[in-house]
């Protein structure tokens, strides 16, 4: 997974950067937290 800066509306990202994005806002804010509602076909 590569280091990515702030995560834009703009451009495409790997489901990792998005994942890891998310991780750390949940980290960095105590009011966020990460919540998984299953998964897809290719379990994603």
């Amino acid at each position: 997974v590569r280091t990515i800066g702030e995560i834009d509306w703009y451009d495409y990202y790997q489901l990792e950067d998005i994942y890891a994005h998310l991780d750390r806002l949940a980290v960095e804010n105590p009011y966020v937290e990460v919540i998984k509602y299953g998964q897809s076909y290719e379990s994603q």
